[in-house]
């Protein structure tokens, strides 16, 4: 990566790209963090797994922590360390992914406030300070 005082560009292989810099203030997202709903449930996935778990997914998909097969998405069983009581609580299965995808490493980490109360953060497991928010949707049952 190259910087220079109209902005950055970046090299990804052959292909090169300018990233303009742009004026403005950085949004104060640590009040959103602040204002979140305590943790109740931590979910340490593999990534890859819940991602194809995600993928083969329907509008909208109900995960569901806790029995014997830990993590349920939909009917597929993905392995995770659950921690907390059993939740009930549905994604958009293609937003989700996104969130999923963006982690790093192999594991990625869910915390999730009670049933349904407000969005789930989506973290990599070994580095937690790139958090995703993802907001949990009605299932429809």
């Amino acid at each position: 990566m190259n910087f220079t005082s109209t902005g950055r560009w970046v090299r990804d292989g052959g292909r090169e790209r300018r990233l303009p810099l742009v004026a403005g203030e950085f949004p104060a997202y640590r009040l959103v963090l602040d204002a979140l709903e305590p943790v109740r449930h931590r979910v340490i996935a593999d990534r890859v797994a819940l991602g194809a778990a995600l993928s083969q997914a329907r509008t909208p998909v109900v995960v569901r922590t806790g029995g014997p097969a830990g993590l349920l998405v939909g009917e597929t069983a993905v392995p995770a360390l659950v921690t907390g009581p059993g939740l009930r609580v549905a994604f958009d299965p293609v937003v989700l992914a996104g969130a999923v995808e963006s982690a790093v490493g192999p594991d990625v980490l869910l915390e999730l406030g009670g049933e349904g109360a407000g969005p789930v953060r989506v973290r990599s497991a070994d580095q937690g300070g790139f958090t995703t928010l993802v907001m949990v949707v009605r299932d429809g049952s």
